[in-house]
């Protein structure tokens, strides 16, 4: 499959796929919302945040919420990638492991789609 070669080439740890879910984000206190782009089980990327996240967020903890359905999956992350802008849009965030129902509903989203 052209997506597993493409995990394998950029040594990613988990499948990614393409997915356009509306987030809420939560980083000392601060809220932002927007889209994901992509999503694995070890991370995510946001297309959009609004407001923008600061540069200063690079390294920060925070809880994501993600809508799938009529449900949403909570997860502790950090931010571990910016597009390097002074106000970052393009963010990518690593998951800390979720508690299982959490963990379970997005294994089986990802499997859905990919």
């Amino acid at each position: 499959m052209i997506m597993n070669q493409l995990v394998q080439h950029e040594q990613r740890q988990f499948l990614r796929i393409p997915a356009v879910l509306y987030f809420s984000l939560e980083i000392e206190g601060r809220l932002y919302f927007g889209n994901t782009g992509n999503l694995s089980l070890g991370g995510v990327y946001l297309d959009s945040c609004n407001p923008k996240i600061p540069d200063g967020a690079l390294g920060k903890k925070g809880v994501i919420r993600i809508a799938i359905g009529a449900k949403t999956v909570e997860l502790a992350c950090d931010v571990t990638y910016s597009k390097g802008t002074p106000m970052m849009d393009g963010v990518g965030l690593r998951f800390h492991r979720a508690d299982a129902k959490h963990y379970d509903l997005l294994e089986q989203y990802i499997q859905d789609h990919s």
